[in-house]
Formats: C-alpha cells, sequence, structure tokens
C-alpha cells in the first residue's frame, strides 16, 4: 500500500521507484494491484515495472484500476513482460494498442476481468476468441464496459470451449451479448449475469429469451424448486435460482443465491411490464416455486397467471391492494397453491386493509371444506385440484393497523400475534 507522502505531485519519489524496479529485475513481485482516482499516479508506478526488453516475470495477480475518466496506455507495460504465472488479470479503464500481447503472454489466466470505457477500443471478436481459447482454465469471466466485441466479426461458426468455467458476466447490448453466448461452450450449471443496455421492450425478450429457455433447460434443477426476484426502478432486474432452500418457511434475513441474474437498463418510454412478462415466458413457469419481488415492477395479477405452482411469496415496497388480487370472473383463486406470504413495508393505501381481510376471508372458508374442488389450469395441463389453505403471513414495518381490523383478522386465523414499536413498525404470523 503507498501513503500520499510517497508521491511528489503526481509521481512516485525516486527512491520508493528505485525499489520498485529493483524488485522488478530481481522478479520478486508475486501481486501487482493498483487503483487511484488518477491515471498518471498508476502510470508513475508502472514505469519502473515496464523492462526496456522482453522479460519473463512471476506476478500471479495483476489488478488495474483507473478510476479516472481518461483511460491509461498500458500497451508498453504489456508488450514488454511476459506473465506466464499470471492466474488473475484485471483491467478497468485501460488501453492496449494490440490485444495480441494478452494472447502470446497468458496460458494459465483464472480469471479475466475486462471493464472498459467508451475512449477504450476493445479487443474484436477473434482477439478475444485468441484471449479465451489461450486460457482454457478460465473459472470466471467478466467483460462489461465497452468489452464485449460490437463487430461481430471472424468466423461466425467458430466456438470458444471454456470446460472450467464457474461464473460468466456479460455486459452490453443485447444483440452482441447473446451472440458471444451463443458461441461460448461453458458447463451447464455457470452462474450466469447479464446488463443489457439500450433495450427496447420488443426486442429485448425476444432476443434474451431464447438463450434464458435453453439456458434453464440443460442446467436443470434437483427438486424442480425454482426462485424468481423481479424488480424495477432505473432498470429492470430479473433472478433465477433454486427455491429449495427457501422452503419450506421463509424469512427476511434469507436471500435467494441465483444462478442467473439479469439486469435490463431501458430507454425512455419503454414499458417495463412487457419486459418482465416477457422474459418469465421464457422460463419452466410450472417449477417456478418462490417468487421475491421488490416495488411495484408490473401488476403481479399478471405474473400470477403465468406461476400457476407458486406457494411462496415474499415482496416488500408494494401496495396491499397489488399483492391480494380480486378472485377470477369465476370465483377461482389466482394463486391457488400460494402458502406461505412475507410482506415487508406494505402499504396500506387510504388505510384500507380490505383485500388483506378479504383474501383470508375466502382462505379461511375453503379451509373448513378441505373436501372441495377448485378447477386448476396451466399451460400443459389441466385438472382439479384442491384448494390449499394458507400456513403463514408476516407483515414486517408494514402500515399501521387499525384495532377493529386486527380483531377481524384475528377471528379468521387460528394463530395471531402482534409485536409493535411506536405506531409505525407492526409485525403478526397468522394461521389459516
Amino acid at each position: 500500500m503507498l501513503s500520499r507522502s510517497r508521491f511528489t505531485g503526481d509521481i512516485l519519489d525516486s527512491s520508493l521507484q528505485d525499489a520498485l524496479r529493483d524488485r522488478a529485475l530481481r522478479d520478486t513481485i508475486r501481486c501487482i494491484h493498483l487503483r487511484a482516482v488518477d491515471g498518471e499516479l498508476l502510470i508513475s508506478i508502472l514505469i519502473p515495472l515496464t523492462p526496456n526488453d522482453v522479460r519473463h516475470n512471476s506476478v500471479e495477480s495483476l489488478i488495474l484500476r483507473n478510476e479516472d475518466d481518461t483511460p491509461i496506455n498500458t500497451s508498453k507495460f504489456f508488450a514488454y513482460n511476459r506473465s506466464p504465472k499470471l492466474q488473475h488479470l484485471e483491467l478497468t479503464n485501460c488501453t492496449i494498442s494490440s490485444w495480441d500481447h494478452l494472447i502470446s503472454q497468458t496460458s494459465a489466466l483464472t480469471t479475466l476481468v475486462l471493464h472498459l470505457s467508451n475512449s477504450s477500443p476493445p479487443p474484436t471478436t477473434p482477439q478475444l476468441f485468441s484471449i479465451l481459447a489461450s486460457n482454457p482454465a478460465l473459472r470466471k469471466v467478466v467483460l462489461t464496459g465497452r468489452s464485449v466485441p460490437k463487430d461481430g466479426g471472424g468466423n461466425r461458426s467458430r466456438r470458444v470451449s471454456l470446460r472450467h468455467l464457474e461464473e460468466l458476466e456479460l455486459a452490453g447490448k443485447s444483440q452482441d451479448v447473446v451472440g458471444l453466448l451463443r458461441r461460448l461452450k461453458h458447463p451447464e450449471r455457470v452462474h450466469l449475469g447479464l446488463t443489457l443496455y439500450s433495450c427496447a421492450a420488443e426486442d429485448t425478450p425476444d432476443t434474451v429469451g431464447p438463450y434464458l429457455r435453453d439456458y434453464l433447460r440443460r442446467r436443470g434443477t434437483p427438486k424442480n424448486e425454482l426462485g424468481l426476484y423481479v424488480a424495477s426502478g432505473d432498470g429492470i432486474v430479473l433472478h433465477v435460482g433454486d427455491a429449495a432452500g427457501l422452503l419450506p418457511s421463509i424469512s427476511v434475513s434469507q436471500r435467494m443465491v441465483p444462478f442467473v441474474s439479469i439486469t435490463v437498463i431501458t430507454g425512455r418510454g419503454t414499458l417495463p411490464e412487457k419486459i418482465i412478462l416477457g422474459l418469465i415466458a421464457h422460463t419452466p413457469q410450472e417449477e417456478i416455486v418462490y417468487l421475491r419481488t421488490h416495488g411495484n415492477p408490473t401488476s403481479l395479477d399478471n405474473i400470477y397467471s403465468q406461476l400457476p405452482n407458486l406457494r411462496t411469496l415474499h415482496s416488500a415496497r408494494i401496495p396491499l391492494s397489488a399483492v391480494f388480487q380480486k378472485p377470477k370472473a369465476n370465483g377461482d383463486d389466482r394463486v391457488p397453491r400460494l402458502q406461505r406470504i412475507l410482506l415487508e413495508r406494505v402499504v396500506a393505501d387510504g388505510g384500507d386493509w380490505t383485500p388483506l381481510t378479504t383474501f383470508l376471508s375466502r382462505r379461511a372458508f375453503f379451509r373448513k371444506r378441505p373436501n372441495s374442488l377448485k378447477t386448476f389450469f396451466s399451460r400443459r395441463a389441466s385438472g382439479s385440484v384442491l384448494v390449499e389453505g394458507l400456513d403463514s403471513l408476516e407483515l414486517i414495518q408494514s402500515s399501521y393497523m387499525p384495532l377493529e381490523v386486527a380483531k377481524d383478522v384475528s377471528n379468521l386465523v387460528q394463530d395471531f400475534r402482534t409485536d409493535r414499536v411506536g405506531m409505525v413498525l407492526q409485525w403478526f404470523s397468522a394461521v389459516v
């Protein structure tokens, strides 16, 4: 770690430069991890580490994070340094005049992270594929900023095999990202993170949706229990993960670990609902049993209709009326298999708790008639199934519940508990 006192203006003092140059000559440096908000500082450190002729070194980890708006040129450093033992390479806002240097200098990478700014020329598709192919032991690949090639050049039929890959994160336009994904051969259970820019509602699901469907089909789930997380704000977020560890009970502290994360940065006038529902349509909907939402990204009614086997709902910062939808016109429940509900900071619009009490009344009615049959229909099959009773309902830090509403709820459930802090925070658990 370098303190500011070792700098003269924007460069290192001469004694430290000599020390770095000596260690580089004696090849005693194993890790180079540099981060600076001023690119000139990084350059002043790299200069004594750059030889005047081609030299091999024993560096195993190289991280250069330039947080300056202007990228730094690291071409000479990579042109003269050969790093056959390099396993971890991370470059942020750096330029390389010829990406071919990385092809000839690296062969043992396990982690490759490239985050290039708009003024940094990205590698072409053939160059990127050559870098990946020369490092078959890669376990983690992250390409963000402008790192994903846009030219689509080279042999389009060429594919690269990354047999040991465990984590893949890509960011770019949906066509570029999916085009690259289609040409990478990786293990079925790789963790996948995608960030898509400048997306329109009409083309996003059609572009990334088919790949998502194929990926989930190849990956599979041991118990056929998938979880879904949906949120929207500056962009749309959709996560798919294994829900087995979240059932049969849920708590606020639980977090689903996704194996697919998709973030869509939309433009003006884009309707998030179309993108969300379009992406969900490409998932194995019958296997999704856990749904978590943040905010009100789209009508839950539309999501309910796509998830016939939903058993657990975990929502935060959402109106009460959006959670408890009215029954269908024929009287059927919109979420007939729902058993557990956890709501955080739910809002009762205008103090209206009717959506909750009506929902509990209907569930209590069917609980008293366990042999009652209701019609259930899914995309693949139809038939009659039991309307299952609700096991638990928790409200955490939600709107204040009036006493008369609490009495109505207590009359509908077997167990009712409250723990009030002031007049705002309230929690209760109900078993119907």
